[in-house]
């Protein structure tokens, strides 16, 4: 898998995306307020669920948005073409304790992120400007509202992101700090 940008750049339709298990849905679905107002507002701006199961979005305009089925050979194919990713979390010990994979997944492909700044999460928001925390119903509509309406911004903090991960999360950054630890776990 190449996580690398899709280049939706040009692209005049405008995908806030979300992916995650079934346990996380309620997580989405909580945020159907602030979706349904956005996508009222900005009939450029589409929805992309990508999951085991669909989620009940009932509230949402019938086309707007769309499920496709996670699948290990899709996972990064249906994440570039999202324009921004979305991790909503509840504020809990299980969400604390949370490792922001999927934000880091977003990050990867050069795409701006929206999460709640908990545990992890807040720690890599503040690594660099990859994207925006919210926490209320308010928080969200304002940072997908703002997402949207100015692109570049966008596009400049999932560059920023992309940059985060390459320099603090890739592979080649980590075995070398992984083996420093295994040695000196080993008194080598």
């Amino acid at each position: 898998m190449l996580f690398r940008s899709g280049n939706r750049s040009g692209t005049e339709e405008w995908t806030i995306g979300w992916s995650g298990s079934r346990s996380t849905l309620p997580h989405l679905e909580a945020l159907e307020g602030p979706l349904g107002d956005l996508l009222a507002e900005r009939p450029d701006v589409r929805l992309l669920v990508v999951s085991d199961r669909a989620p009940r979005l009932d509230r949402l305009p019938a086309g707007r948005w769309r499920f496709e089925a996670w699948s290990a050979d899709r996972e990064v194919n249906l994440m570039q073409r999202m324009d921004v990713g979305l991790m909503p979390l509840p504020e809990s010990d299980w969400a604390r304790g949370k490792c922001a994979l999927k934000m880091l997944l977003y990050m990867s492909i050069g795409i701006p992120v929206v999460a709640s700044p908990v545990g992890v999460a807040a720690e890599i928001l503040g690594k660099g400007d990859v994207g925006l925390a919210a926490t209320s119903q308010e928080e969200w509509f304002a940072a997908l509202r703002r997402l949207a309406a100015d692109r570049a911004a966008a596009a400049r903090m999932g560059e920023a992101g992309r940059r985060v991960v390459e320099r603090e999360f890739a592979v080649k950054v980590n075995a070398g700090r992984l083996e420093g630890i295994f040695r000196e776990v080993a008194g080598a």
